[in-house]
């Protein structure tokens, strides 16, 4: 997996613009709601960029120097459902 400072700049937007936008819409009930949406997302994006690069980015950092990369997508991959059709034994 590549770094790549687009994903960098886009990847802690998305869940604060989505949350906002539902949240503006339902809370005020007006067609456009631009106020209450920059107000809501303002301080979300912040803290959301700062969580990113003040504690996502260090643990990355840390866990990459303690172990290999392939051992970190070990970690989260046995979680994630098995693909369908992809060596999974059928009990039926």
């Amino acid at each position: 997996m590549r770094f790549t400072w687009r994903a960098l700049v886009l990847a802690p937007v998305f869940v604060p613009l989505l949350y906002c936008a539902l949240l503006a819409v339902a809370v005020d009930g007006r067609p456009l709601p631009i106020g209450s949406f920059l107000v809501l997302f303002v301080p979300a994006a912040v803290f959301s960029y700062g969580v990113t690069i003040f504690l996502f980015l260090p643990t990355l950092l840390i866990l990459s120097r303690i172990t290999r990369p392939t051992t970190l997508l070990a970690w989260v991959a046995p979680p994630l459902p098995p693909f369908p059709g992809r060596g999974c034994d059928d009990p039926g």
